[in-house]
């Protein structure tokens, strides 16, 4: 599952790196920096994984990237 979401997150946020994830118990947990533009359409589109029953989004959410280095960059998420 793990790799499902990561890949997910990879389609849906601007930098996937920023984020980490755990999956236990069919239970995922989101972690780290997230811009909100894109936070619940990737929230939205994790929950609809075969497997995943609970989403827990713990990340921080930024309006802008600011000064926060892991969201720094011109990165475009992936569209599949």
């Amino acid at each position: 599952m793990h790799d499902r979401v990561r890949a997910e997150l990879g389609r849906h946020v601007s930098h996937p790196h920023a984020v980490q994830v755990s999956a236990q118990d069919r239970t995922v947990t989101l972690t780290g920096e997230v811009l909100a533009a894109e936070a619940e359409r990737a929230c939205h589109a994790i929950s609809r994984i075969p497997g995943v029953k609970r989403l827990e989004a713990g990340w921080t959410v930024y309006d802008e990237p600011g000064d926060v280095p892991t969201l720094q960059g011109n990165a475009k998420p992936r569209r599949a």
